[in-house]
């Protein structure tokens, strides 16, 4: 969607981004079709907030279906006055509340800053329901998924054991209306098929839930038995694959 159009229809609406939804609209139509681009022709594909539509027009040339969750409702009934097309449902609410129906889809989304982390969870816990997922988050974000020796969290740990993901191109704070006050990378994550254990989320959330503590104390203060000496090891002195053999000893 271009600049010119999206300001049209702002105009046209009498609206403005709304700051409370992290609104920025996308208006670089390379990118657009970079993110476009990553969905099979006939795929069932889940978008997140699609605001205006940006992405949401080219989703439904390709998806067999397309599930849309835009918790606004006044860009609600936009969306439907500009996509009358019986493959697209849109749904008006919180994409954290949704429960997601079983079969494998494609998630697909500009992603609003304030509640990314959020939002990546989610799919991760959900990922049987879930083949791959294109994301545009801010750039300090992503960036923790590649930098070695970066303090990382649960996300990165879920990431390294679940997925295997790459980096699809860059986007510039220009590349918005409103502007935001930082750059955004789009990344692809492709679900593998090892079952997430729900045990092992609950021990994530212990072992990161105050990380510059010893884990030793973390995990005891959770419940769990330790049957050997950590030392003073902190949990991000770990590989992803090593608190995973950890889990499996105390669980």
């Amino acid at each position: 969607m271009s600049v010119r159009r999206t300001l049209d229809l702002l105009e046209q609406y009498e609206l403005k981004a709304k700051k409370k939804y992290g609104q920025n609209f996308l208006v670089d139509e390379k990118i657009i079709q970079k993110i476009t681009d990553t969905v099979e022709a006939g795929e069932n594909v889940i978008e997140v907030g699609p605001g205006l539509g940006a992405l949401t027009g080219r989703l439904l040339r390709k998806a067999g279906k397309l599930t849309a969750y835009e918790i606004d409702g006044d860009l609600v009934e936009i969306l439907k006055q500009q996509f009358p097309d019986e493959k697209l449902q849109l749904v008006n609410e919180d994409f954290l509340k949704a429960e997601l129906h079983d079969g494998k889809s494609v998630l697909v989304s500009n992603l609003p800053y304030y509640i990314t982390g959020d939002i990546l969870l989610k799919c991760f816990w959900e990922k049987d329901k879930l083949c791959r997922m294109t994301v545009m988050m801010q750039k300090e974000v992503a960036d923790k998924f590649f930098a070695e020796g970066y303090p990382y969290g649960m996300l990165n740990v879920l990431a390294d054991l679940y997925s295997e993901y790459r980096i699809i191109c860059k986007a510039d704070r220009h590349c918005f209306i409103p502007a935001p006050n930082v750059d955004s990378i789009v990344m692809e994550f492709v679900f593998n098929d090892k079952v997430l254990d729900e045990g092992f989320c609950s021990f994530l959330e212990a072992c990161f839930r105050q990380r510059r503590k010893l884990l030793s104390g973390n995990l005891k203060k959770a419940g769990y038995q330790i049957n050997r000496d950590l030392g003073k090891i902190r949990v991000d002195e770990l590989s992803p694959q090593e608190l995973y053999r950890l889990y499996e000893e105390v669980r």
